[in-house]
């Protein structure tokens, strides 16, 4: 028996937000603030620029021109070779990047590090995918250059707003709606999000528990002081009833997500791109619920609390080609407990699980040259890394430290006018998480213990490109890569029925991508991509998160002719191909063919109408290898309504 709750909105922060971002642009534009460089501005916040090393399969991703569902920043990524969704899906569906996932994969929000204790990963499902202006996306091995948890790549956000809109969107299927309303202005500029949905169903009849009601807002100011450029941010977000589907059935448990608040703000002072200092703070609190049911009949309930606050501090110092710097990102306050609930609400135990911190400072350096046709990078980093589970009594109090060096040189040489071959090495590290360490307690895959006896992994990475351009409209691009993994982490099953973490003495991770870029000006362009992955740990075993080949397509196109005029069309297409070797914690799957479409009318200057069809081909499927993964939602209608104004 599936239970249903009321989703609503908040109210009142949906009044709040809308009077705000109507207030505001009107105060700021009498305060006579200088206006700068909006587009220096972005450059600035971009991954390309706070670190200075880019994989040169390095991805830049437009989320108005991509077409989504109103999910997760996973629909965003899925498109893109080499990137597949994670975990269990709904609303926190994370993603994988060339079979690295959870706390392997560095995901930065207007450069603010998205830190979790969520075992899934590190999703931004607190933010709309409506709310992000651009994703940049860093696939290769020199991400080394950003620190522990990014050996398997940098996906970057950026919430600044750029165009002023009124938008509205529906599902009548599936019953999914989000309303949202922005503002960009020279100096100011803001954006909100109220969205909200009912439990779907599956293409097999199968109702999933992936109801939501969610809140979200961004602003940011930019201004000048004493030739200072000034970039101050906010964003904030509460989420409701967030249900977390799943392939466990309804009749046995039920999981979801009561209340998930976060706020973020952020300061960045720089000086013409040769100085850049930046600040910023991360408070999170969410709550889980998770009911299981013997026979229909109530059972127990686990609630677990968590709430965390991350600070942090990054500065970075320009001398020619060398960019040197200095980041520390603490989290304080880390505070993870449960309690069990019998039928009649009354705590039967309650207990703290996690009560920690951490810091990790370092500093790094980013060194270019040029010779000719040849450019080569040299990327260097020391961290010292400390986590710590501070407990309720002083014998509970347990400790964690290492430090470690980084580094990554990568290359490009221009063969010809048509032809350049890349090549990356790097060597990088993952600290193990508070959760893996110290976690001993009730989540919804069941009891889950930490091991506080886990070493970082470590991790050599190789990969060669080649790019080779046919003509104006069409390149060829080839990756082949390969990573060397010691102290592997992995999640497994204890004879108990629990689960723990463990060290894996040696994992290999190795891929290749092809991928065809068409264009034609700005009416026409088209992807066509393939990946191939394999993955084993010492004993040649399959390990988790190793992606099914699959071959991908995407088209938008424009139609120049006749009563066809401000018509735009929309395509992906996804053959993923079976897997039957998987990981532990993974199910073998099926193939399958994935077709979502639409269709965006500009019926007059400032307004326009969108049109979109996902699984259109109305199969079911499984969002992921999970053993826990639910099917994805049935053929479902969207319409959108957009309202552009000055």
């Amino acid at each position: 028996m599936l239970r249903r709750k009321n989703v609503k909105a908040n109210k009142f922060n949906l009044c709040f937000f809308l009077i705000a971002i109507w207030l505001i642009p009107k105060l700021h534009a009498e305060s006579n603030v200088t206006s700068i460089d909006r587009l220096e501005v972005r450059h600035v916040q971009s991954s390309s620029d706070i670190h200075s090393v880019l994989t040169q399969d390095n991805v830049q991703i437009s989320p108005d021109i991509t077409l989504t569902k109103q999910g997760s920043l996973s629909d965003l990524l899925g498109q893109v070779a080499g990137v597949e969704a994670n975990g269990q899906g709904g609303l926190f569906q994370s993603f994988n990047v060339r079979g690295f996932s959870r706390w392997r994969i560095k995901t930065e929000l207007d450069g603010i590090p998205i830190l979790t204790d969520r075992r899934a990963g590190n999703a931004v499902a607190f933010l709309p995918p409506a709310l992000i202006s651009s994703v940049y996306l860093q696939k290769g091995p020199t991400s080394a250059i950003y620190g522990s948890g990014a050996m398997g790549g940098v996906v970057s956000l950026i919430s600044e707003p750029i165009v002023s809109q009124l938008s509205l969107s529906v599902q009548p299927t599936d019953q999914h709606n989000h309303i949202q309303l922005s503002y960009a202005g020279d100096s100011f500029s803001s954006s909100i999000v109220s969205r909200q949905a009912k439990n779907s169903q599956s293409a097999n009849g199968v109702e999933l528990n992936n109801q939501y009601a969610q809140t979200a807002s961004t602003a940011h100011l930019f201004t000048e002081w004493q030739d200072i450029s000034v970039h101050a941010s906010v964003i904030a977000s509460q989420g409701e009833d967030i249900g977390k589907s799943s392939s466990v059935l309804e009749s046995e448990q039920i999981s979801d997500y009561p209340e998930d608040q976060h706020l973020l703000t952020q300061l960045s002072l720089s000086d013409d791109e040769m100085w850049k200092l930046q600040f910023y703070a991360h408070q999170q609190e969410w709550q889980s619920d998770t009911t299981r049911l013997d026979s229909q009949t109530f059972e127990s309930r686990v609630h677990t609390t968590y709430q965390a606050l991350t600070l942090g501090s990054l500065g970075i110092l320009k001398l020619g080609d060398t960019k040197l710097g200095m980041e520390w990102i603490a989290r304080r306050g880390v505070d993870i407990s449960e309690q069990g609930l019998d039928q009649q609400e009354q705590v039967i135990y309650k207990q703290s699980v996690v009560q920690g911190q951490e810091d990790n400072l370092s500093v790094f350096m980013a060194q270019h040259w040029q010779v000719h046709a040849l450019s080569l990078n040299l990327g260097v980093r020391l961290d010292w890394v400390e986590l710590e589970n501070i407990g309720a009594l002083e014998v509970d109090r347990l400790q964690k430290q290492d430090d470690f060096f980084s580094s990554s040189l990568s290359g490009a040489y221009s063969l010809s006018e048509y032809n350049q071959i890349n090549f990356e090495i790097a060597r990088s590290f993952r600290f193990p998480t508070l959760s893996e360490l110290f976690f001993n307690g009730d989540t919804p895959r069941g009891i889950t213990l930490g091991n506080v006896d886990l070493q970082p992994e470590k991790s050599m990475g190789y990969q060669v490109s080649l790019k080779h351009v046919v003509n104006q409209s069409v390149s060829i691009s080839a990756n082949l890569y390969h990573y060397d993994v010691a102290n592997y982490i992995e999640r497994y099953s204890t004879i108990t029925g629990s689960r723990s973490y463990r060290n894996s003495d040696e994992v290999t991770i190795h891929g290749a991508e092809l991928v065809v870029d068409l264009a034609q000006g700005n009416a026409f362009s088209s992807n066509v991509s393939v990946q191939l992955q394999q993955g084993k740990d010492a004993d040649s075993a399959a390990i988790d998160d190793i992606q099914p080949a699959a071959v991908k397509w995407a088209l938008s196109w424009s139609p120049n002719v006749e009563n066809w005029q401000g018509v735009s069309i929309q395509n992906q297409l996804k053959y993923q191909f079976a897997k039957s070797t998987v990981g532990e914690s993974e199910v073998a799957r099926k193939d399958q063919l994935i077709w979502d479409v639409s269709a965006n009318w500009a019926i007059a200057k400032t307004m326009s109408l969108k049109l979109s069809l996902f699984n259109v081909l109305n199969r079911s499927y499984f969002g992921a290898l999970d053993e826990d993964a639910p099917l994805q939602p049935q053929r479902t209608l969207q319409l959108g309504w957009v309202w552009q104004y000055d």
